[in-house]
């Protein structure tokens, strides 16, 4: 099974309480290596700068994760953002921000395509006509929301045209995003109106309360597993890459999400930071504290 993840791979500078560290960041990463732990073969497109960190790049080497041909800049930096975690909010600024990715890299046959815009890159209207060729087309659309201050503090904001996202089969939202692109703060509203855009099925991950799923206006909630989360960068790309890694396979949305929320509580409870928390997943782990949360899942 061969996954097209498409967004930048970053280099995350995270404050936690009183402890400052750097970690290799972006879906391609996070989302990635999850999906690697499911046998996938993943290809991400996206770009890195001339200061990208060696020992970064054989982390995608070591899962083979292919970067194509086209993925670093001689010129530019690579995005890099400063994370700041309060309680369980997030306040995001981007200190720089790499060269587009190279679309032409979208160009290959695959069973799915994950696509996570983190600053507005890979812009929808150029890469419409790549996205309609894959299989099986995941969205995360937080890039699509953001806008930037004059110092890169990142806001959200509703855009003029959201019709982008009837061309996805999965989108995946949170308790940010989905009353943006919903204009309705009930979760299962949102949802359903999301949803209602293009057929498509919605995950409203919510941390610590579950997630909702909505697939043909049929409505689940799937509860979080009672686990301690200590960090939870990256925690949205894990759930999205195991589930669409198992969702190719078995076309079964809810377990496939029971894995993705799984792995996601693993690896924010391991105690380790940044993309360290995944590295040491394994998929029995997964499996076991998946098939706890699939049996607690139910109608609404």
């Amino acid at each position: 099974m061969k996954l097209v993840i498409a967004g930048f791979i970053t280099i995350d500078e995270i404050i936690l309480r009183e402890k400052r560290f750097t970690s290799l960041g972006g879906s391609p990463s996070y989302a990635g290596f999850a999906a690697t732990i499911f046998n996938a073969n993943v290809k991400a497109v996206s770009r890195i700068g001339y200061d990208f960190p060696e020992e970064y790049l054989r982390m995608f080497f070591s899962k083979n994760i292919s970067l194509g041909k086209n993925y670093r800049s001689l010129t530019a930096r690579t995005t890099k953002f400063r994370i700041k975690i309060i309680n369980n909010e997030r306040e995001l600024k981007l200190l720089y921000k790499c060269d587009e990715p190279d679309v032409n890299e979208l160009l290959v046959d695959a069973d799915a395509l994950i696509l996570n815009s983190i600053t507005g890159e890979l812009k929808f209207n150029s890469i419409k006509d790549f996205v309609t060729n894959f299989p099986i087309k995941y969205l995360d659309p937080q890039g699509y929301l953001r806008t930037f201050t004059s110092d890169g503090t990142v806001k959200l904001k509703r855009p003029n045209d959201i019709s982008f996202i009837k061309y996805f089969d999965v989108i995946k939202v949170d308790t940010e995003e989905a009353p943006i692109l919903a204009e309705t703060k009930n979760p299962i509203e949102a949802a359903s109106k999301i949803s209602n855009y293009g057929n498509n099925i919605v995950l409203l991950t919510m941390g610590e309360n579950g997630v909702i799923i909505m697939k043909k206006n049929n409505a689940y909630f799937m509860p979080a597993p009672n686990v301690s989360i200590i960090e939870n960068t990256g925690m949205g790309d894990i759930l999205g890459g195991i589930t669409i890694a198992e969702y190719v396979k078995s076309d079964d949305i809810l377990w496939a999400t029971a894995l993705g929320m799984a792995g996601s509580a693993l690896a924010g409870s391991s105690k380790l930071y940044g993309i360290n928390k995944i590295m040491n997943l394994n998929q029995n782990d997964i499996i076991d504290l998946a098939q706890n949360i699939y049996e607690k899942y139910k109608k609404l």
